[in-house]
């Protein structure tokens, strides 16, 4: 499996660090101050979504992706 390229993001506590979308498996990758993740299954509104956000945290929040199934990968 290719690594997935991973773009900055905008954080205002610093606690999003950039996210990353593998368009083919359509998993949306996060990378946390302590943690990378992955959602499996996630459209990629979700992506473009934390893209634009002012804040990603408050994306993550306010678009509900915090309820969705993740695995750790990092």
């Amino acid at each position: 499996m290719a690594e997935v390229s991973m773009i900055p993001v905008s954080s205002r506590s610093g606690w999003v660090r950039a996210a990353g979308y593998d368009f083919e498996r359509h998993e949306l990758y996060v990378q946390f101050r302590d943690a990378r993740v992955r959602y499996r299954g996630t459209p990629v509104s979700f992506f473009n979504g934390l893209a634009r956000a002012g804040s990603a945290g408050r994306y993550i929040h306010t678009s509900g992706l915090y309820n969705r199934p993740y695995t750790r990968v990092g």
